[in-house]
């Protein structure tokens, strides 16, 4: 094998995550399936050795499904999924989580899963929360002579505690008439969002140094719902971890090309919400910026990544997801 093509993607989910006893979607179920279908037969085109997904749901039977129409091997693990036992449980239709999947020559074997942040328990047959849970999951393959280990990653969905930050709060908080007590409370949300982000890497960063094995090179990808220069990247920039994939800067959360955005997001950027801080990430989440990405650390040599950048994007002109995909060849793995 003298190339190895890696993937990574955020599927979206499709739900709003408001709900008790059932997460309201934003597609038909009809739509969802649709774009399911595409996205495998994007991924049947693209044909990665190694793909990352995340906002799997619902598992386990997206995973399974997905592993059999593709012909790949596949390891998974539950997310966020309420309070459930097996597949009973509320809200009913949230049993989302990540997984990897890899061609079958290569020997896929998953050798572990880190929670990184939220509060609550989180099985593949029970979980017991009622908030947001962040994991990340590594797999090994064995590609020829070598060994490459793989983190697919999903973080907490929060901006930034910068400047620019505070700036975009002040101007929503005068625009649609928020109370000061209210803009208090979305500044202390802020930073506690904030801080989780900082403790969520340290806890991948950690995750990695005890579970890689010892000169085994790996690399890091999915949605980080971070920038690579956003502070709270720093206790992995620091360990010497380099980003990959996009090189070019090419935006994976472009609210000016990505239909899905533009349809479902833009109009819940304009309205007033319950809470200054919930207004402030709806319009967060029309910006543009890179928060999907692939990091490799120093045990992978630049001259190892053959060609880098954005994939799954779309089939036949329409979206696959809220995301863009990101993808990295490497040249054949020796150690």
């Amino acid at each position: 094998m003298e190339h190895i093509r890696i993937m990574t993607l955020n599927a979206w989910s499709g739900l709003t995550y408001e709900g008790i006893l059932r997460m309201v979607s934003f597609e038909t179920t009809e739509a969802r399936r649709t774009r399911f279908l595409s996205l495998v037969s994007a991924i049947n085109e693209a044909s990665p050795h190694v793909l990352g997904i995340s906002e799997a749901n619902p598992l386990p039977g997206y995973a399974r499904e997905l592993a059999r129409l593709t012909s790949m091997d596949q390891v998974h693990h539950m997310g966020v999924s309420g309070v459930r036992l097996g597949r009973v449980g509320i809200p009913w239709n949230l049993l989302e989580g990540d997984m990897l999947l890899a061609r079958k020559d290569l020997r896929l074997h998953l050798l572990g899963r880190a929670w990184l942040g939220g509060s609550g328990w989180v099985r593949n047959a029970w979980s017991l929360h009622t908030g947001d849970v962040t994991q990340a999951i590594l797999g090994s393959i064995t590609a020829g002579a070598g060994k490459l280990c793989i983190a697919q990653v999903h973080l907490r969905h929060a901006p930034p505690l910068a400047d620019e930050t505070l700036a975009l709060l002040d101007s929503l908080a005068v625009e649609f008439g928020y109370s000061l007590r209210e803009y208090r409370r979305a500044v202390a949300s802020l930073r506690k969002d904030a801080q989780r982000k900082d403790d969520e890497v340290i806890r991948l960063r950690d995750f990695l140094a005890g579970t890689v094995p010892e000169g085994v090179p790996h690399l890091v990808m999915g949605d980080f719902n971070a920038e690579p220069s956003w502070p709270c990247m720093a206790p992995l920039m620091d360990k010497g971890y380099r980003l990959i994939s996009p090189m070019d800067g090419t935006p994976t959360w472009d609210g000016d090309t990505n239909p899905i955005i533009m349809k479902y997001y833009f109009p819940l950027a304009s309205a007033r919400k319950g809470s200054l801080y919930q207004h402030l990430l709806s319009v967060f989440d029309i910006k543009k910026r890179v928060i999907d990405f692939i990091l490799a650390p120093p045990s992978v040599s630049p001259d190892m990544v053959a060609s880098s950048g954005l994939c799954l994007i779309s089939k036949k002109g329409a979206p696959l997801s809220d995301h863009y995909g990101v993808m990295a060849v490497l040249k054949s793995i020796t150690h």
